[in-house]
């Protein structure tokens, strides 16, 4: 509908004789946005429905969280935010799983992370083993996510003020929780005190 209403104006502005470019700069954006929530939608259900056309190998997570901590070491400081990443000097954290699907659940965790944080959060990246597993765990010291609401941040379109004008779908966690179970894998939230802990257990 905002499309169509941009498309509109668009058109009276050029039949009145002036430049309608921001108009249709701006439904392209729309348009853009709406593709990529359709994208998501498709990945989840298909992921769900286990047609997703997963590659399940070997993967050591080790190297690709170094990779994912560089980037989102940028995006951070360019936020002014401060990010880190921890784990064990030469360990290997191999599990059998599809690398790309792994890959959109952290970053779609840690894009979370910066979309809610303000300047001068603190956020983490950590990969750490126990006797049952591995575990990928990330926090920040943002608002945080209420107890009673941390169940219904998982479901698709779910957002915990659909007001604030952050970007975002609402199907962010929705598709971690389904990447992590394609793999056998639980996520939990907890308080961070202040901020969120994600804790993405492999076993």
């Amino acid at each position: 509908s905002r499309a169509y209403l941009g498309l509109g104006r668009a058109l009276t502005l050029a039949e009145a004789g002036k430049d309608p470019r921001p108009e249709i700069e701006d439904t392209q954006a729309e348009l853009a946005g709406m593709n990529g929530i359709f994208d998501m939608i498709l990945r989840l259900a298909r992921i769900e429905a286990g047609a997703d056309g997963a590659k399940f190998a070997v993967v050591d997570l080790g190297p690709m969280m170094e990779e994912l901590a560089e980037t989102y070491q940028v995006v951070a400081e360019e936020s002014g935010m401060s990010f880190t990443y921890e784990h064990p000097e030469g360990e290997r954290f191999e599990i059998n799983g599809d690398a790309a699907m792994l890959r959109q659940m952290v970053v779609n965790l840690l894009q979370n992370a910066v979309t809610h944080c303000a300047a001068g959060a603190a956020i983490s990246l950590r990969l750490e083993r126990d006797a049952g597993g591995i575990r990928l765990i990330v926090t920040d010291s943002g608002p945080g996510i209420p107890e009673a609401a941390r169940d219904a941040v998982f479901e698709p379109f779910h957002r915990l003020d659909p007001s604030r004008g952050k970007p975002g779908s609402g199907l962010g966690l929705a598709l971690v929780r389904a990447i992590a179970e394609r793999h056998g894998a639980r996520v939990r939230l907890s308080d961070n005190a202040p901020g969120l802990r994600v804790v993405v257990e492999f076993r």
